[in-house]
């Protein structure tokens, strides 16, 4: 594949400019959590904006997550020079590594409330499991795909409350590679994309939907919205019209596994600007 523009060789203004904008946000990431650490909550409408916060937990991930943006925008600039690269293999057992020895422990945090799982309601789909394609779910959710892995748990191990954590932790590893598969594709040298797949794979903010097994939706979404992201700049790079079907279906199933997947269409616009031959050969492709 031939993927002639990065982020890396767009000109220092862009860099400039995209790191004044996660430093603009971690103000904002910054004074969000400072203000809930005294209140505890809040709920502004400001027009048709409505502003809600209970706790600083997820607040906090978010300030997390640009502090850790903004610091990978600043060192790109720098090439990174110096970091060892890894070998896919060498990466793999890494990856591997980090989830028996960081994230297994997880396995004994099980509650007994039936959200944490969902064994209740995946008990009652018996017979009739092919609904959940047809009808909505919790507060008219509709994520089919993780009820349904959830469902196969249920049936796997039953009472063996550790066994849900499993696919929580083999997705979020496929994601850390994942990551590194995109890193490339997007032309961060190998050292880089290891090195962020890695910092992906153990960062705090992705802790969450490994310990609770029924916020698995959040790593399907994840896992097939980067399928469709890698296949989308094949297909901008090459043309294979086979890249098409997978991103097609990858979309689907991220969708399907979670609202979030509907980000990928809003992904893939600076995408087309960075990668392929040209963004105008790119926008008369899409």
């Amino acid at each position: 594949m031939t993927v002639s523009s990065s982020f890396l060789n767009e000109p220092n203004w862009l860099r400039t400019w995209v790191h004044r904008l996660l430093c603009i946000l971690l103000v904002l990431a910054c004074a969000n959590v400072l203000y809930l650490l005294r209140r505890d909550s809040y709920d502004f409408h400001v027009g048709p904006v409505h502003l809600l916060a209970h706790g600083f937990f997820k607040p906090t991930l978010i300030f997390y997550t640009i502090f850790i943006l903004a610091i990978l925008v600043k060192r790109t600039a720098r090439r990174s020079e110096g970091l060892p690269a890894f070998k896919p293999g060498h990466l793999v057992l890494l990856l591997a590594a980090i989830g028996v020895g960081w994230f297994f422990a997880t396995s004994d945090i099980n509650p007994i409330y039936d959200e944490w799982n969902y064994r209740g309601f995946s008990r009652d789909l018996d017979g009739h499991v092919w609904t959940l394609f047809v009808t909505p779910q919790f507060s008219s959710w509709y994520r089919p795909l993780g009820f349904l892995s959830l469902w196969m748990d249920s049936h796997i191990f039953g009472d063996h409350l550790w066994g849900y954590h499993l696919q929580n932790i083999v997705w979020h590893l496929v994601n850390a590679y994942l990551a590194w598969v995109l890193a490339l594709r997007l032309r961060l040298s190998e050292s880089v994309a290891g090195w962020a797949a890695i910092l992906f794979a153990c960062a705090a903010v992705t802790y969450e939907p490994i310990m609770w097994p029924s916020a698995r939706f959040d790593l399907l979404a994840m896992a097939f919205t980067a399928i469709a992201l890698i296949a989308a700049i094949d297909y901008l790079a090459q043309g294979k019209a086979v890249s098409v079907m997978v991103t097609t279906i990858s979309y689907v199933l991220a969708v399907i596994s979670k609202e979030s997947g509907y980000a990928f269409p809003i992904l893939l616009v600076p995408i087309v600007f960075l990668v392929g031959r040209s963004w105008r050969d790119n926008l008369r492709r899409i």
